[in-house]
């Protein structure tokens, strides 16, 4: 008996694409009456006869992802049809009251008019048809604007809605793709500057989210000290490319913030306007400029740079005390050597003191260093120097010497 209906519905099935889709078997001789439906309006209706058939009509008003979803109660076919006649396909399902079968089938349709026709072979019952052309009515991003710096990747996952959207599938477009492009479900960044990411949605609603992405130099590194005053500094840092200039930032101890000193093209500076053997903590940031106007990077580490210790007043009372003779042998015979001393009164904040001497002819030249108000030296019998003095302040692992003290004549009679 089995094999017996299934010949038969075969057998139909046959008739019908001899008939054409116009004129599918029916119990009855008579034109299908085409009922209309709306889009995501499910009808619930019956087939009462054995080989009965429904038959709806809908129109499509633009190119646009259908989703149909049949529900069968019963044994039954559901073809859809171009009005032309072409059919677009069928969904042959066997139901029942306890157990019905569902059926969904996506496909990309043209404007115009299309027939849903309801057979039923050997069988009566219920069926529920549905026409979804649900659009995208939303898109949500996780977030609509983001700062990076070169060469990074964050996810970024769009996500259509709602849920019963048939087409959800979404296009991701940048504006500057040498700036940030998204792909893989990430945005990249490159080159610093803005881009703006538009997600679409592929199903014609027209519907867009928008995210902003900002990159920004990184933080500057590599900052050296160059030569420094009592009042000045020169700075350097590691140039960084792609920026237009940098931001130069110093600590504010009142405000207790960084706060902008200066705005150069370079790569160095020099700060001014300084105080004596003062440190000072800078930070430094690159930009560029846009359409949008100035981006600024992030700044770096912070590093303090330190003025030169102040310069001390020149050693008083220079003294030259005599010593006696020393013979000093050499290979070409006996130099008698004068030993003298050089004395001086004490300078405050002086942690030591240098002598520089200058012999007949000669140019002045260091000839020692003391922590003490006095220092020993000699002299070649027989010639006259000329000596003076200098205090010597260090800090922060900086040396200044102060203000040179009068000029002594040594007589090395």
């Amino acid at each position: 008996m089995r094999k017996l209906k299934t010949l038969w519905i075969l057998l139909v099935v046959c008739m019908s694409a001899l008939l054409g889709p116009g004129k599918p078997v029916h119990a009855e001789d008579d034109p299908f009456k085409e009922i209309p439906i709306e889009m995501n309006t499910p009808v619930v209706d019956t087939i009462e006869d054995e080989y009965g058939t429904d038959v709806y009509k809908f129109t499509v008003t633009k190119k646009e992802s259908v989703r149909f979803e049949f529900k069968y109660w019963f044994e039954a076919d559901i073809r859809v049809y171009k009005d032309s006649g072409t059919e677009l396909f069928s969904r042959l399902a066997e139901g029942t009251e306890s157990d019905p079968v569902t059926r969904e089938n996506t496909i990309d349709l043209e404007p115009g008019d299309y027939l849903i026709k309801v057979f039923g072979y050997f069988d009566t019952g219920k069926y529920q048809i549905n026409v979804n052309n649900t659009k995208v009515s939303t898109i949500q991003v996780p977030f609509k604007e983001i700062t990076m710096y070169p060469d990074e990747e964050k996810d970024f996952v769009a996500v259509a809605y709602p849920e019963g959207a048939v087409n959800k599938k979404l296009t991701y477009k940048s504006s500057d793709t040498a700036v940030a492009d998204c792909y893989n479900k990430k945005i990249g960044s490159g080159d610093c500057g803005t881009a703006v990411i538009t997600v679409s949605a592929e199903d014609g609603s027209d519907v867009i989210a928008t995210c902003k992405v900002t990159v920004i130099p990184w933080g500057i590194e590599g900052l050296k000290q160059g030569k420094e005053t009592q009042k000045s500094i020169e700075i350097s840092w590691d140039e960084l490319d792609g920026t237009d200039g940098y931001n130069i930032y110093m600590y504010n101890n009142g405000k207790k913030e960084y706060v902008l000193y200066k705005t150069v093209s370079d790569n160095s500076a020099k700060l001014t306007g300084l105080k004596a053997e003062t440190g000072y903590k800078i930070r430094i940031s690159g930009y560029i400029n846009t359409d949008d106007g100035k981006i600024e990077g992030a700044q770096g580490k912070a590093k303090t740079f330190y003025t030169a210790p102040k310069q001390l007043k020149a050693p008083q009372n220079v003294k030259i005390k005599m010593l006696n003779t020393v013979n000093y042998r050499t290979p070409y015979g006996t130099i008698k050597i004068k030993k003298f001393k050089v004395s001086w009164k004490k300078v405050k904040g002086a942690q030591k003191y240098k002598v520089y001497g200058k012999a007949p002819g000669k140019g002045w030249e260091l000839l020692g260093s003391s922590k003490k108000t006095s220092k020993v030296l000699y002299g070649t019998a027989g010639y006259k120097y000329k000596v003076y003095v200098k205090a010597v302040r260090t800090k922060n692992k900086l040396t200044t010497e102060g203000k040179k003290s009068k000029e002594k004549t040594v007589n090395c009679k």
